[in-house]
């Protein structure tokens, strides 16, 4: 058992993708460039899926999938099909979930929902067993949550490879973002206006994106990133949403790292909002992810003429058609356009 132990929650396959062989370079938070770290002591914990090795076991053979399909996207002439696409939205679910700092957050709500409350022990749960369940939600969500999303593989042509984090899979929404105004509360994935991030390795991305806010020009699955500020835009989001870790590919790029971190580094914040509303005259206090804004969007991911979205009137928001269609319980919605 002592052989798995020390369990990942960001997959050492992934991070060797970024990395030399077993070790990978680092820009800490705190510590500052660390040069060929082993790879196997970054994104672990021991046990932190539990001394039963029931969810280790399953997310090996997922993450071995994954990882294979990244190797045929570096294949001459290969074009990714519906089911790859598929695999890299359910594993990009699985990794925002995963990680020991969606966990934490996770924690947090709890915590501030159970506040004051004479019974709370009743309702707290252990930090191990909300690992367990943020696992279970990713690989039980039904498939209408993303696959109304367009995906596409974005093909980093640039002086400025990718790089990725400890909390790398990224749920951002530029409409949100950008039109404040007309949100009540923190989007969702199932938001309007919802874009999905996971670097590959330094020269592939996942990009899902919602079809009826943005649009891009992608030639059979790919897009090819030929201006570096695309790719700054991209990687904004790993320095923005990342907990202590940045991953890179070249030592040599630590410099320009350290600079495009301190550059967005004023705009990262708690990452937990709280508010109280209502859906279908049901009082609610919801809790949600604090999105975090970069300087740059990339220019390959262009809005839509009309934007649309779909709205009740409720704390609901703006939501796409394919989850109203699956949420009957929510009310009659009505087609916006922005």
């Amino acid at each position: 058992m002592a052989n798995n132990k020390n369990q990942h929650f960001v997959p050492q396959a992934y991070l060797k993708a970024f990395g030399n062989g077993r070790a990978i370079d680092i820009f800490n938070l705190v510590n500052g460039g660390i040069r060929n770290a082993p790879i196997k002591g970054q994104c672990s914990k021991d046990y932190f899926y539990g001394e039963d090795l029931v969810v280790e076991k399953q997310l090996s053979q997922f993450e071995g999938e994954f990882i294979s399909k990244i190797r045929d996207l570096g294949s001459s002439g290969y074009r990714p099909t519906t089911q790859d696409f598929s695999l890299f939205a359910r594993f990009w679910l699985l990794q925002h979930l995963r990680t020991d700092a969606e966990v934490r957050r996770v924690t947090s709500m709890q915590e501030k929902m159970v506040e004051g409350a004479s019974n709370s022990d009743e309702w707290t749960m252990p930090f191990r067993e909300i690992t367990k369940m943020c696992v279970r939600i990713a690989t039980t969500a039904p498939e209408t949550l993303i696959d109304d999303l367009k995906y596409c593989i974005l093909v980093n042509k640039t002086d400025i490879p990718f790089v990725t984090s400890d909390d790398p899979a990224i749920h951002t929404n530029r409409l949100y973002l950008t039109r404040r105004g007309k949100f009540l509360l923190s989007p969702g994935v199932g938001s309007s206006g919802a874009i999905l991030i996971l670097p590959l390795n330094p020269r592939l991305c996942f990009l899902a994106f919602d079809p009826d806010t943005y649009t891009v020009d992608e030639r059979n699955g790919f897009v090819n990133l030929k201006k570096s500020r695309d790719a700054l835009a991209i990687n904004q989001h790993q320095y923005l949403n990342c907990d202590s870790n940045i991953y890179f590919s070249d030592w040599k790029f630590l410099e320009k790292v350290k600079l495009h971190f301190a550059s967005v580094s004023v705009n990262r914040r708690e990452r937990i909002t709280m508010n109280e509303g209502e859906i279908a005259d049901k009082e609610l206090i919801h809790f949600g992810n604090v999105l975090l804004e970069p300087t740059l969007w990339p220019s390959i991911l262009r809005n839509r003429f009309k934007q649309t979205g779909y709205s009740n009137g409720s704390a609901a928001g703006f939501i796409r058609k394919a989850r109203f269609n699956s949420a009957p319980e929510y009310g009659d919605f009505k087609k916006i356009t922005f």
